[in-house]
């Protein structure tokens, strides 16, 4: 395998290794109005979900303390960050693999060669 090749792979393996917490899905804040007596309205919050979807494809909300929201939003990154990282993996494996063949077929051309002499 090309060592340009798997330098590349080890160190996309490396960075995912690094990740040790994720949550899928997107943090939102949002607030909610209260009508007071006057008439006029307040809004009250900020309120934090954070929503993904399902096995089922259908959406799931979770409601996140104020208290959670960073730790929240940074495993959603971390989650981000997995999938850019694993689609990298496979595209280096791939260009590893598509290696491979053309090293297997210059062997294979080196071994016929040298029979035919």
């Amino acid at each position: 395998m090309n060592n340009d090749i798997e330098k590349e792979r080890l160190e996309i393996l490396k960075q995912i290794s690094n990740i040790h917490t994720m949550r899928k899905g997107v943090v939102s804040e949002y607030y909610v109005s209260t009508s007071l007596k006057d008439g006029s309205t307040k809004p009250n919050g900020p309120y934090y979900t954070i929503t993904s979807k399902g096995a089922d494809g259908k959406t799931i909300g979770e409601k996140i303390p104020a208290d959670e929201i960073s730790i929240i939003k940074a495993d959603a990154e971390n989650y981000k960050l997995f999938r850019t990282l694993s689609e990298q993996y496979v595209q280096i494996c791939e260009q590893a693999s598509k290696q491979q063949l053309v090293d297997n077929a210059e062997t294979g051309k080196l071994k016929k060669n040298r029979k035919s002499r």
